[in-house]
């Protein structure tokens, strides 16, 4: 860590810089932030360039109202981003083909528009999601060819940086991390932080299988300790029982793929059970307060919108109505859904996409996220752990339907980092070998999760 505050320097100025932008100068933001993104993409700084769309996807998510202009700021960046890669010097580069997997759903998507109540804001929800699998494996790409494993270093002790920030402002300014007595972090609510959260321990210990030499054991140590405690603080269950997939899976898939499928199937089959007993397991291990107890016979209000959710769709299986359809009806019958003791959206990525696409749609969308995990499960035995730890997350919220989210993002680093064999080689070979060299209490360093 203090390494990265002593030689990450610019990271941090334009990460401040960013952030007095969005909260001082009102609408001097919408010139301020483009403008420094475009410096940074001019003099080739793409781990400053990503990153700083990063933390305007993270403020974008905060509620506090001095940050509310990141909401507008964040698609602006989008754009620019998009546009970069066509006038980015690739000397030879590929793109990445990562939306190459998705473009049967972009075709229906596309298709929906033609039935959406609100064309103009399907098919900017459209586009931004084009944009987002175009742009973030790309630039992820081009950080590596230029840093390397320092661009890995980086990505990992910022977002540590972040979770440390929450714990400083839960002592300094407690009202700005914390709603209804639950811990946020410098996300917007509770459940936000532990999916951040959990996607974070997926990328790490995706990144700790590819470099094994890349961090200490002191160092390893205070980053799980920063996710353990974020993760905790912020009582999301879900995200805490994805992280225990992720693990109990990664455990199978290290002894054998073949052990790992048929744990899945164990899974499967005792779903049921536990779902029916899961009140007495959390009570019997002493963790009512952690799965907060009293809201999980209904999941918090989810089955309600589950069900409103499941009488729409039977009204039209196949055809959906645009990208950010489901956002509207929920919106519209909030009053409704409120009577009978629910908030918020449809809490369900499936059926947001059902929604949203038809049953096609969601159809395309899970061939093409399975086919992306799928390709790197030669090299990388967490990528059917991270791929079901994800795919159960999205079981209870609607963060993968949504593209400019803290949460969308860390999922395509995740995909890129997985599939290393479409990586380019990096230029900065020095840099990489000096920190082999550095860490001569870590293992050899290996590209393979076997």
């Amino acid at each position: 860590m203090k390494a990265f505050l002593k030689n990450r320097q610019l990271l941090l100025l334009c990460s401040l810089l960013i952030l007095i932008a969005g909260r001082f100068t009102g609408p001097g933001a919408f010139a301020l932030i483009p403008a420094l993104a475009l410096l940074l993409m001019i003099r080739g700084f793409y781990t400053e360039l990503l990153l700083g769309f990063f933390l305007c996807l993270i403020l974008s998510d905060s509620r506090n109202p001095s940050l509310e202009v990141f909401q507008n700021v964040k698609n602006i960046y989008m754009l620019l981003l998009g546009l970069g890669l066509f006038v980015i010097p690739r000397q030879g580069l590929p793109y990445e083909r990562t939306l190459l997997k998705f473009w049967p759903f972009f075709a229906i998507a596309v298709f929906c528009l033609f039935f959406s109540d609100n064309f103009l804001t399907s098919i900017q929800k459209t586009l931004s999601y084009f944009l987002i699998l175009v742009t973030i494996p790309n630039y992820v790409f081009l950080a590596w060819r230029k840093q390397g494993t320092q661009f890995i270093q980086t990505l990992v002790w910022w977002v540590c940086l972040l979770l440390f920030i929450g714990f400083v402002l839960r002592f300094v300014m407690p009202e700005q991390v914390f709603l209804e007595d639950r811990y946020t972090g410098i996300l917007g609510n509770p459940n936000g932080l532990g999916l951040f959260t959990m996607l974070f321990f997926i990328l790490y210990r995706i990144i700790e299988t590819n470099w094994t030499n890349l961090f200490n054991r002191w160092e390893r140590i205070v980053i799980y300790a920063l996710i353990l405690l974020s993760l905790l603080s912020c009582g999301s269950r879900n995200s805490l029982f994805a992280v225990l997939l992720f693990l109990s899976f990664g455990y199978f898939y290290r002894v054998s793929p073949v052990a790992g499928f048929v744990y899945f199937v164990i899974i499967g089959f005792t779903y049921s059970f536990i779902q029916v007993n899961l009140v007495g397991i959390v009570t019997s291990l002493g963790l009512e307060e952690q799965f907060r107890i009293d809201t999980l016979d209904n999941a918090s209000g989810r089955t309600i919108a589950w069900s409103f959710g499941w009488q729409w769709i039977q009204e039209n299986i196949a055809l959906g109505k645009g990208i950010g359809f489901t956002d509207d009806l929920y919106r519209k019958y909030y009053n409704y859904l409120s009577m009978l003791g629910h908030q918020g959206n449809a809490h369900n990525s499936y059926i947001t996409f059902w929604l949203d696409t038809g049953v096609f749609g969601l159809f395309f969308f899970l061939r093409g996220l399975i086919m992306s995990f799928w390709r790197s499960t030669r090299t990388n035995r967490y990528s059917m752990p991270a791929l079901y730890a994800i795919m159960f997350s999205a079981f209870f919220e609607s963060w993968l339907t949504a593209s400019l989210n803290p949460f969308t993002i860390q999922l395509l680093i995740i995909l890129t980092l997985l599939n290393m064999d479409a990586l380019p080689e990096p230029l900065q070979k020095e840099s990489d070998a000096a920190i082999q060299t550095n860490h001569t209490d870590a293992q050899t360093p290996v590209i393979s999760g076997k």
